[in-house]
């Protein structure tokens, strides 16, 4: 997989949502059940594998071999059957990798 420079300005436009949530003084923590959307309003600090199917439009089992890299270079962690990662590592592992031809 190869990390393009628009998966790269989508992760961005986190950065940018996240600033409009401090200008609203709006708090992650205070809403349940989100869900990530680059378009929405609100994200979340930790996602999961649905998240990343939303991140890459990419089908559930794409998503997993994703997670599975990231938690085999200790980007993500592993909780049960499931995985998770949170934003600030997501975002590291593309600045680390960006530009590099990553194999899924």
């Amino acid at each position: 997989m190869i990390v393009t420079d628009e998966m790269y300005e989508r992760f961005l436009a986190i950065d940018a949502i996240e600033e409009a949530l401090d200008n609203k003084e709006i708090k992650i923590e205070d809403i349940d059940n989100v869900t990530f959307d680059v378009n929405s309003d609100i994200v979340r600090d930790i996602y999961d594998v649905k998240d990343v199917e939303i991140i890459f439009r990419c089908e559930h089992q794409k998503a997993l071999r994703i997670m599975k890299l990231l938690f085999s270079m200790k980007y993500a962690l592993k909780m049960g059957k499931n995985y998770y990662v949170k934003r600030d590592d997501f975002e590291r592992f593309f600045s680390d990798f960006a530009g590099k031809d990553v194999a899924i």
